[in-house]
């Protein structure tokens, strides 16, 4: 584990969630993914409402640090074999989600960080609907602007848009990183029509790599980048209680959690470089290995470490 620098600047929270101050220690770990800082975090549960949380969490001054310029999202648009792989998923994912939607409607793929997913539903779409793209980074809205989509810059539930403007809102492994995503949910439910759509993908905590490697291992834990953990109870609830219905769920294989857990695992007892380098999802064969496992997960317990929820804006008598 590299040890970059001064420890970090941090915040003590309360649930970011409902806001409850007890909670109980559930894990610590380091940044085992890019050494930012040297310092251990932990993951705790709220004694109210269960869900896990960062806390104490980076100070929103640390956010250039913790996402450095070689953070692997970054590069999602990098040409090569991971994105052409990356890119016939996503866009499959972009035909499932937006298939049904008629000509003319609005599409926000929010927090999105590059135009990636935008592509996707461009080249399915031809053109029929009207694409929209959110993030916080000044250098990401200039790349997605350029890339000819509206771009909306700043904070998603600060943004300035009439009520029942979109169609479609996409959070796409997003929510997990935002200090307020009850805030951020309830202003989605206000941007979207009478039975629009939100798409919330984040990971979920019940899965079996996430029991197994949960003192401080699970890719999944992201840390300290991912600031609130989810399962389909705690995040459904959100949804409800900003006024959405739940539609569906679905669990979709994640075997880059599999591969990071183990990565981070063998970090912890200081292996040689050359074994954790073999394991990191730049290599196809553990890579191919964790496929295996994350489908056998998905069959035997209908779960994995991957979850989609579908949010639908209730019909008003009017419509």
């Amino acid at each position: 584990m590299a040890d970059k620098g001064l420890p970090l600047r941090m915040d003590n929270v309360t649930c970011p969630c409902c806001g409850h101050s007890e909670f109980s220690v559930c894990a610590r770990g380091y940044d085992y993914e890019y050494g930012t800082s040297p310092d251990k975090f932990t993951l705790v549960r709220c004694e109210a409402c269960t869900v896990m949380f960062l806390n104490p969490r980076p100070a929103q001054s640390e956010l250039g640090r913790i996402y450095p310029p070689e953070y692997e999202p970054y590069h999602f648009d990098k040409k090569g074999l991971t994105f052409t792989v990356r890119r016939w998923f996503e866009v499959r994912k972009a035909r499932e989600l937006a298939y049904t939607l008629p000509a003319g409607a609005k599409i926000l793929d929010a927090g999105c960080g590059n135009a990636t997913f935008l592509d996707c539903l461009k080249s399915i779409g031809a053109g029929k609907w009207e694409l929209w793209g959110n993030d916080i980074d000044i250098h990401a809205c200039k790349k997605i602007s350029d890339a000819g989509y509206n771009i909306i810059s700043g904070r998603l539930e600060e943004i300035s848009l009439p009520d029942g403007f979109f169609d479609m809102i996409i959070l796409k492994q997003v929510i997990e990183h935002l200090d307020n995503p009850n805030a951020v949910i309830a202003k989605t439910f206000m941007l979207l029509k009478s039975g629009g759509k939100l798409i919330v993908e984040t990971p979920n905590i019940d899965s079996l790599d996430a029991w197994l490697f949960r003192k401080g291992f699970w890719g999944g834990y992201h840390l300290p980048r991912h600031w609130t953990i989810f399962n389909y109870k705690t995040l459904s609830k959100i949804g409800k209680d900003a006024g959405f219905e739940v539609k569906s769920i679905q669990y979709m294989l994640s075997p880059a959690f599999w591969v990071q857990s183990i990565h981070h695992f063998l970090q912890s007892y200081k292996l040689t470089s050359w074994i954790t380098g073999f394991c990191t999802v730049r290599n196809p064969i553990p890579v191919f290995i964790a496929c295996v496992c994350d489908l056998i997960q998905k069959i035997v317990l209908k779960k994995t470490s991957n979850m989609r929820i579908t949010f639908v804006v209730p019909q008003t008598l009017e419509d």
